[in-house]
């Protein structure tokens, strides 16, 4: 009896011993949390990658080492070495399959891999935050940028229709997800010249290549006059000038007037562009948004447009009255409220 009594106080005291270890261990590694934090506030990301990396080695076991490998690869790409961010990101999704930073894991590293062009492997990365977190607050816009990703950059146009279905059907309203589903819906054998130069057209523009950009889209409207994309193409060079004006306007604040008739040239050339599409796809859902474009670059924005109010008040009027219940008819009435209010 005594020998069982001696027994149970021995495993009593090391049981207690243990769990004194556990909670001292958990309190060095809670401690080195918030320093590797501070750390990381003030900048310091190589220091705070060294106390999550001792977080990491030193206490395999604790609760803190989920967080601490996210913040880990949070660190390495704020220093821009984006390798090891992944591979803290696919330590940590390993590891920790079912952890509450798995959602914000995933959309890092498929922000990296989308910045680095590997658009395989960002798809492949979208799709599994869909698949294992379709509650989370990154799924629908997942969805969103798996149809730009798969049509604009894969040219794998019917994942595309998918992916954006999937985005509209979560109820939210974008204009830019019926543009692209009536898009790649619109050229059904899904493998067409004119439609692989728009994308790559639309990704040299995205890429600031917007000479480049110009000369793709000049070629879909000369060599396939007839194509179904063309008024989209129309649409897409007239934004380019608008980049164009931008880019300028970036890069030289202080304009001589000679670069200042330059900037407003290419919004008129923008305005040439929408006028177009208006005149020669009247009954398209094009014309709607080259109507809207149209007001908006006379409308102010911070790189000044054409700044002539009136006209953009009536040219949102046009919007109103020629497309009600659309949603360029609906933007344009918000709009021109606003102005009213201020003009």
């Amino acid at each position: 009896m005594a020998k069982n009594i001696l027994k149970s106080l021995i495993i009593a005291v090391l049981a207690v011993n243990i769990l004194s270890v556990i909670q001292a261990q958990e309190i060095s590694s809670q401690n080195l949390i918030k320093d590797a934090k501070e750390s990381s506030m003030k900048g310091n990301f190589s220091k705070a990658a060294e106390l999550y990396e001792e977080i990491i080695k030193k206490y395999p076991e604790s609760a803190q080492v989920e967080e601490a490998l996210f913040w880990l690869g949070y660190s390495y790409e704020a220093m821009g070495n984006t390798k090891q961010a992944i591979a803290s990101y696919d330590q940590m999704l390993n590891k920790f399959p079912k952890g509450k930073f798995g959602a914000d894991a995933l959309r890092k590293k498929a922000n990296i891999l989308i910045e680095g062009n590997n658009f395989k492997q960002a798809a492949e990365t979208l799709e599994t935050l869909i698949s294992k977190y379709p509650k989370s607050s990154y799924a629908n816009d997942a969805n969103s940028e798996l149809g730009d990703i798969y049509g604009y950059k894969m040219n794998d146009f019917k994942k595309a229709v998918i992916a954006f279905k999937r985005y509209k059907a979560s109820g939210i309203e974008k204009a830019d997800m019926d543009f692209n589903i009536r898009f790649f819906e619109n050229n059904q054998d899904f493998d067409n010249e004119p439609l692989k130069m728009y994308c790559a057209g639309k990704q040299q523009s995205e890429d600031d290549k917007l000479e480049k950009a110009e000369g793709t889209f000049k070629k879909i409207i000369v060599n396939y006059p007839k194509s179904k994309v063309v008024d989209d193409t129309l649409l897409l060079l007239g934004q380019n000038e608008i980049s164009k004006a931008i880019r300028l306007y970036k890069n030289t604040p202080l304009m001589s007037e000679e670069q200042k008739n330059e900037f407003l040239k290419y919004y008129q050339a923008a305005a040439d562009y929408y006028n177009q599409v208006i005149r020669d796809y009247p009954k398209n859902e094009t014309a709607a948004q080259a109507k809207y474009y149209l007001a908006m670059i006379y409308d102010w924005d911070r790189m000044g447009g054409l700044n002539n109010f009136e006209k953009a008040m009536k040219e949102y009027k046009t919007v109103i009255d020629e497309h009600p219940g659309t949603y360029w008819g609906e933007k344009a009435k918000q709009r021109l409220e606003y102005l009213k209010k201020i003009y």
